[in-house]
């Protein structure tokens, strides 16, 4: 083989490595990198506004790797802040730009932190609809554990999430299926039947 050739070989190969490594590395490290930023800047936030500004730049990053667990690790920052957030405009933000972002997610119907994400992302409507009562919040709750239990039909979190979330609907029919489902796979929980 001659010298030209070889030249040429370690050429594509060296763009090869550079282009590897942008992709896989440079950019998942940059994208994690700016929402720890966004977490440690987020003691000092007073609006909702800052709030969806600072991790607006971590989840709008693109990096082919670590999207998901970005996301789902927002999501239970959102988590918390419901928990504590008396005010039903601030959680209604929060929700709408969840439903942003998991969209996406939905639509690719896989990747890393699918589940964790839809999990999340159940709970996080089940906590709304608890705190203000709302049966539209159940409701979603309700379709996203439907979603991720087509994925994970025996998990134990998501049957009694989405028990939990028809119980608060009264949704008896449902409530009956999915207790029959839990004591199948879980015989100790024989009197979630009653």
């Amino acid at each position: 083989m001659n010298n030209d050739i070889k030249i040429i070989i370690a050429f594509i190969l060296t763009i090869l490595m550079l282009v590897l490594f942008y992709f896989g590395a440079f950019l998942p490290l940059r994208k994690s990198q700016l929402y720890i930023d966004a977490v440690r800047g987020s003691s000092q936030i007073k609006s909702v506004q800052e709030f969806n500004n600072l991790f607006n730049k971590a989840l709008d990053f693109y990096s082919p790797v670590g999207h998901g667990e970005v996301v789902y690790a927002y999501l239970n920052i959102i988590i918390g802040i419901i928990q504590n957030q008396q005010n039903k405009d601030i959680v209604e933000i929060l929700l709408k730009e969840a439903d942003k972002r998991m969209e996406p997610i939905l639509k690719e119907d896989k990747g890393n932190a699918f589940f964790q994400s839809l999990y999340s992302y159940a709970l996080l409507y089940e906590l709304a609809g608890n705190k203000f009562n709302n049966k539209n919040y159940y409701q979603k709750a309700a379709d996203i554990y439907e979603i991720a239990l087509r994925h994970s039909p025996n998990r134990p979190m998501l049957l009694y999430g989405l028990f939990r979330s028809y119980n608060a609907l009264s949704n008896v029919e449902k409530i009956k299926e999915i207790a029959e489902i839990i004591s199948k796979y879980f015989p100790e929980n024989k009197n979630i039947l009653q």
